[in-house]
């Protein structure tokens, strides 16, 4: 096999994210590499005003949105140039973000924090953050979202627990405990024609 190298991080990647055109987003400090795919090219540095915490792309990789360890979520898009330029940028949460998702089929986003909050968010134009989680939100952070089945968007959080929110609308979450520890992972498995939620724990 054919090894090749890839830049070297001066700290452990905290974040992954899949990008347009076989690129590659990663997460190091206060930048955001682009790499490319295939031969690991390092072909932008996108530099952050402080360290990031988490990343996320939208379906499509034309959309970045970044987490830091201060609240701020800033965006970067390359949907009218080759490489990722800078849009709006805002603290939505106080104190870190600790996770953040793309819809499916839209520009929004949702983002947690230390705040206990989540946040739906539109990443075209100025951020201006509508309140998901209201009074229904997990008693301590949300570490880990990812899309469930029938269009729902599920949480895990610290305090072992993982909810299943509507996408839209203010309905109140199904929440899950039972078997259930401090969440640090979450991914959906099919097995015999079903799907299942696999939870990652941190105890």
């Amino acid at each position: 096999p054919t090894l090749t190298r890839t830049p070297e991080f001066e700290e452990p990647p905290k974040a992954l994210a899949l990008l347009s055109n076989d690129r590659l987003g990663v997460l190091e400090g206060r930048e955001v590499k682009v790499l490319a795919r295939k031969g690991g090219k390092l072909v932008q540095t996108i530099e952050l005003p402080e360290p990031g915490s988490v990343l996320a792309s939208d379906p499509s990789g034309r959309w970045l949105a970044v987490g830091t360890t201060g609240g701020l979520v800033a965006i970067f898009e390359a949907e009218t140039s080759a490489e990722f330029v800078a849009g709006d940028s805002a603290r939505l949460h106080e104190g870190e973000v600790s996770a953040i998702l793309f819809e499916r089929d839209d520009l929004r986003f949702f983002s947690a924090g230390a705040d206990m909050k989540l946040l739906s968010t539109h990443a075209r134009g100025k951020l201006e953050p509508e309140d998901k989680g209201r009074a229904n939100n997990h008693a301590d952070r949300i570490t880990a979202m990812i899309w469930g089945p029938e269009d729902r968007l599920l949480t895990g959080g610290l305090d072992a627990a993982v909810k299943s929110w509507p996408r839209v609308g203010g309905v109140k979450p199904a929440t899950q405990k039972d078997g259930v520890v401090r969440v640090v992972g979450l991914a959906l498995v099919q097995r015999h024609g079903r799907d299942h939620l696999v939870v990652a724990g941190g105890d």
